[in-house]
């Protein structure tokens, strides 16, 4: 976390930060408040579960609420960020098990169905998928479980992009893979850069640049559910834990004047 905190006060701040795999396959020991970003409300999974663990900060000057899907997949969450003109951004991030069965697949099938089409404006659905067999410059699988093919399928009769062509994970000898990918139902994506990996993680940063119009906040209620309130620098762990565990991270900026070099939503 301290390096990640470094990033950000070294960069203009991203409006949106995800990770995935926070937490480490064998232990969870750390407290919630060495998790805590000044300026960023929180949004996650379950992480009292046996999920590896999704974190979203999004910059408390965004009007944002999380969204509940009745759907068993076993990682993921979903945020709505409003936007102008009465216009909404829908945030999907994911975590697919290199280990995960057929049944969740279908799971992860069927809740890409269900906001592509419950959930009007624009749709980003990110994260860690791990589908290392597909092509994404041709959209075919060399594998031969079907699971692949089937989620190609399930994005193309949704009409959504997917935008990272670099692979996203390498780790020594082993063959890079993009198993990291940005999916949007709108061409609102103007670029996306992959950057080299936080600490210790084997999968690549992703900055990706957005054009869109967002809501500034009004009022802040901390206490909306889904939401962990804003602790002050001085009531953090002045020894905190290190985070053990390599997460995703991916980095989006919703920018209303200035530009930076995170990834940016710009006014028109």
């Amino acid at each position: 976390m301290q390096e990640l905190r470094a990033l950000i006060s070294n960069a203009s701040k991203p409006k949106l930060i995800t990770l995935t795999e926070i937490k480490h396959k064998n232990e969870w020991d750390i407290n919630y408040n060495e998790l805590v970003i000044p300026g960023y409300n929180i949004f996650s999974n379950d992480l009292n579960t046996n999920s590896r663990g999704i974190i979203i900060y999004v910059s408390q000057d965004l009007t944002c609420k999380q969204i509940d899907f009745n759907n068993n997949f076993s990682e993921f969450s979903v945020l709505e960020i409003a936007r102008k003109e009465n216009m909404k951004l829908t945030i999907g991030v994911c975590y697919r098990s290199p280990s995960s069965k057929e049944d969740n697949d279908i799971k992860l099938f069927d809740l890409i169905n269900h906001l592509c089409m419950s959930k009007g404006g624009n749709l980003l659905l990110l994260g860690d998928f791990n589908w290392h067999n597909i092509n994404w410059s041709s959209w075919t699988s060399s594998s031969k479980s079907g699971s692949e093919l089937k989620f190609i399928d399930t994005l193309r009769k949704n009409f959504l992009t997917q935008h990272i062509n670099k692979p996203t994970r390498a780790r020594g000898v082993d063959q890079p893979h993009i198993l990291d990918l940005v999916l949007s139902n709108e061409p609102f994506i103007e670029n996306t850069d992959i950057l080299a990996p936080l600490g210790k993680s084997d999968h690549s940063l992703i900055s990706i640049d957005c054009k869109l119009k967002t809501v500034d906040v009004i009022t802040r209620n901390p206490a909306v559910a889904g939401v962990w309130p804003t602790v002050l620098p001085h009531q953090l762990n002045p020894n905190p834990k290190p985070i053990t565990s390599r997460p995703t991270i991916t980095r989006y900026v919703f920018e209303r004047s200035t530009r930076s070099t995170w990834c940016l939503v710009r006014p028109d």
